[in-house]
């Protein structure tokens, strides 16, 4: 924050009256697990680009337009090869998660509230 302050007292007054669960890091809820980090989508869509940023805007845009059809084109063949509705990754997913609860057993408590317990645990989880 001292560094926001020496750039900028407004900015760093206009932070303070958001929550820092929305902007800062260091405050982000560590449970929520994203398959893309911004920053890597960033650095691998600049470098796809490559020389096609010095031209135009207008011809920066088509090329654009034709790297996100071709891509899309790519997916729906490698979909079209599945040989169920669901991604192979999705499937991996679920069955390591339904390997991993296999030990837990579940109880309803109540409205839309349950105990999961194992051995020495116990989580509850309320639904509404």
């Amino acid at each position: 924050m001292a560094n926001i302050r020496d750039v900028s007292m407004d900015a760093r007054l206009w932070l303070n009256k958001i929550k820092t669960k929305h902007w800062s890091r260091h405050a982000f809820d560590p449970s929520i697990k994203c398959d893309h980090v911004t920053n890597n989508m960033t650095k691998s869509f600049n470098s796809m680009l490559g020389d096609h940023r010095a031209k135009t805007y207008l011809n920066l845009v088509e090329f654009i337009r034709r790297m996100v059809i071709r891509r899309f084109q790519e997916r729906k063949e490698e979909c079209g090869r599945w040989k169920i509705e669901i991604s192979p990754n999705v499937i991996s997913k679920v069955l390591k998660v339904s390997q991993e609860i296999r030990i837990l057993k579940l109880i309803n408590v109540g409205d839309e509230e349950y105990e999961l317990f194992e051995y020495s645990r116990t989580y509850v989880v309320k639904l509404g």
